[in-house]
């Protein structure tokens, strides 16, 4: 709420200052102010998200930290696209932004990098604040300035708020936590997550109300339990199809069972070549929120893997598996609790797998050894990251049977490790 009241006081000084400017200086007064009014306006915002945005991608540029896209506006919106240096660049209308960059190992750099774009909004205010003071014509007895000095001051209200607000703590209506609440995460991300526990509703695609699950559902829920933490811990394990059924249909139901239990469901539907359901899951599950936030990233991420283990999948769909793995790795980032560094290595294996379906095989060895070098994997979850990797050197031309010898020592049965010994793998999307 706080940042919706700064952000307006920001606006309304702005259009303020700019009509002040204007008064009583035009023969055609109100006409004129409308097009400065209006103009300035849209100017500000602009400004105020390219140079918030700009503050992101310098930082990562000065770290060395790649860089996956920059965008410029909503990704549900039309927008100019294209690549520059293996950047995906989106440039559409400047409402909001978004710079997407790889895992930061480092605590300290990854805090520098949230804070770089309210910072460059800090520092571009002051500097046109300065500008306008020492510019300023010495005039007693008028209220009235010159039209360039209202423009500077505006631009300086606005996109200093801006970078004010971004500080602020707190989850857009998108879900999307502002940088100040990723910082929040770095320290501790239970305090992270206590930003969504006031909600008591959770909204998915077209504003659609997940409800609650009742009494009687809750305690057959309670009683399955079990069975899920067995079916977590053995991943060869299977679901009862009538399991599936059940909760595949109480996630079209929009009931939280549905949302807890996903993750088990899309691994029994991957497996039994229910694709189309698969895919049905994956893009209507809701923005993790709420008090169900560790559990519904963990049901989010599970399905993103799901959905990149399947060979041939379109391109489209991959992009989206990316985002979705991305913004679980940003959340989760360098968290201090073991939940957390496991929620990241698994994020950050299933990014590898989807950059492999994806044909972007020269980054998938350096997100499997980064996720090799997190908490301690199981023989099947090792094997199936040094499949990973085999694919990704045989679609290099790279000495790669090593790894697939290991792997099949390990756990023949894991994921992608007979795909990676088959004569020749399909790895990449359509």
């Amino acid at each position: 709420m706080l940042n919706l009241i700064l952000s307006g006081l920001a606006g309304c000084g702005s259009v303020f200052l700019l009509l002040i400017a204007i008064s009583g200086k035009s023969p055609n007064g109100q006409a004129v102010a409308v097009v400065w009014v209006s103009g300035g306006v849209i100017v500000c915002l602009v400004a105020a998200v390219v140079v918030h945005e700009c503050g992101h991608l310098l930082t990562c540029l000065v770290f060395k930290v790649k860089v996956q896209e920059f965008r410029i506006g909503r990704a549900d919106r039309r927008a100019f696209r294209f690549r520059f240096r293996g950047v995906k660049v989106w440039l559409g209308w400047p409402g909001v932004g978004h710079v997407k960059h790889d895992p930061v190992p480092a605590r300290p750099r990854a805090a520098v990098i949230l804070m770089s774009g309210s910072l460059a909004n800090l520092v571009v205010a002051g500097a046109l604040l300065a500008v306008a003071l020492a510019t300023a014509p010495h005039q007693q007895g008028t209220l009235g300035f010159p039209e360039y000095e209202a423009v500077e001051l505006s631009l300086a209200t606005f996109i200093g708020a801006i970078g004010l607000c971004n500080l602020l703590p707190f989850r857009s209506r998108s879900g999307q936590l502002s940088d100040g609440a990723k910082l929040l995460a770095l320290s501790s991300e239970r305090l992270a997550i206590k930003l969504g526990e006031g909600e008591t509703v959770i909204k998915g695609a077209g504003d659609t109300i997940w409800r609650p699950a009742t009494p009687q559902e809750t305690a057959e829920y309670n009683e399955l339990v079990p069975r899920l933490r067995q079916l977590g811990g053995d991943p060869h394990a299977s679901l009862p199809s009538e399991l599936v059924d059940k909760w595949l249909a109480a996630y079209r139901d929009r009931n939280f069972i549905g949302l807890l239990t996903a993750w088990a469901v899309g691994r029994a539907l991957r497996k039994s070549g229910r694709v189309s359901e698969l895919l049905e899951l994956f893009e209507e599950y809701p923005v993790p929120s709420g008090r169900l936030v560790g559990a519904m990233m963990h049901s989010l991420g599970s399905l993103a893997y799901e959905v990149a283990l399947v060979p041939g999948m379109a391109l489209e769909v991959l992009g989206r598996v990316v985002d979705e793995l991305q913004w679980l790795i940003d959340t989760t980032e360098l968290a201090d609790t073991p939940h957390g560094r496991m929620t990241r290595t698994a994020a950050l294996h299933s990014l590898a797998v989807a950059r492999l379906r994806q044909g972007e095989f020269a980054v998938v060895e350096d997100l499997c050894r980064t996720a090799l070098a997190g908490p301690v994997l199981s023989a099947t979850d090792r094997a199936t990251v040094l499949a990973t990797i085999a694919l990704a050197r045989q679609a290099l031309g790279s000495p790669y049977e090593q790894l697939v010898a290991e792997a099949t020592a390990l756990d023949p049965r894991a994921d992608l490790v007979a795909e990676a010994g088959a004569p020749s793998s399909q790895v990449s999307g359509s």
